[in-house]
């Protein structure tokens, strides 16, 4: 296994290798906009395995355009090459090229003086979550281990490292990225889909609906997902003490480390 920044700088050299497809004025393009850990890499992989759509990933993730600069041998990112390069390599055959952005990297790059909503997307869909506290402790697990996906090396072991603390932060830095969402983005989002339904494959309506938004015909469509849900041995149990936390109902909570 490789660790996050690996992999990147291997993806970026295998869609070096790959045919460029110029954008077209009939292609279109979507934007999947989401909280951390609300399974928007389950929604894009779904999307990837049914061929109506380019590769959908986080193409305006400042780490895979860092993993961009250092495969071109760049000391300074040109975002408009950058674009012009992931678009051409990633929608393929398909005419639509998919977007897969946190919240948090879309305020980046609007902070970088860019709204990446002036790329014009033909629709724009977010991605939300029920669970807010699974959320938090899975958001927390990632951040401590950088361990983003179930094939993604971590750098480093939680034990000892994560605390209330830490899961508070991440729980705030959800609710933060929602509101933000609901202040300024939702207005353009057509689709709303919520991880505990679409990550029921048998629930495909949030999938059709974005089809139908983009009248794509897919009679037989099937759900398939083949990476595997990221999942802690520990974690409902660090759920359940940190709302034992909330509640009040735990000794020593400000010492409560796992």
């Amino acid at each position: 296994m490789k660790t996050t920044d690996e992999l990147l700088f291997d993806k970026m050299v295998d869609l070096k290798q790959k045919k460029s497809n110029p954008l077209k004025k009939t292609d279109k393009k979507i934007l999947i906009l989401s909280t951390p850990r609300s399974g928007s890499t389950f929604f894009c992989d779904v999307l990837n395995n049914s061929g109506q759509i380019g590769e959908c990933a986080e193409w305006f993730n400042m780490r895979y355009m860092a993993a961009y600069a250092k495969m071109s041998n760049s000391t300074k990112l040109d975002f408009q090459q950058y674009y012009k390069f992931i678009a051409e390599k990633s929608i393929g055959d398909t005419g639509v090229f998919a977007v897969n952005m946190h919240i948090e990297q879309y305020i980046t790059m609007l902070d970088n003086k860019f709204d990446v909503l002036s790329l014009n997307f033909d629709l724009v869909i977010y991605l939300n979550r029920k669970d807010k506290v699974s959320q938090a402790v899975s958001l927390s697990i990632a951040q401590i281990t950088d361990q983003w996906s179930s094939s993604t090396l971590a750098v480093q072991d939680i034990k000892g490292k994560l605390n209330v603390n830490h899961i508070t932060k991440a729980l705030t830095h959800i609710v933060e990225s929602e509101s933000f969402y609901a202040d300024n983005l939702k207005k353009a989002t057509a689709l709303e889909c919520c991880y505990e339904e679409f990550t029921d494959l048998n629930n495909t309506k949030h999938f059709l609906s974005l089809f139908e938004h983009l009248k794509i015909d897919t009679p037989n469509f099937i759900a398939k997902n083949d990476s595997k849900k990221q999942r802690n041995n520990h974690s409902q149990e660090i759920k359940s003490t940190y709302l034992k936390y909330l509640t009040g109902d735990y000794q020593d909570s400000f010492k409560l480390t796992y």
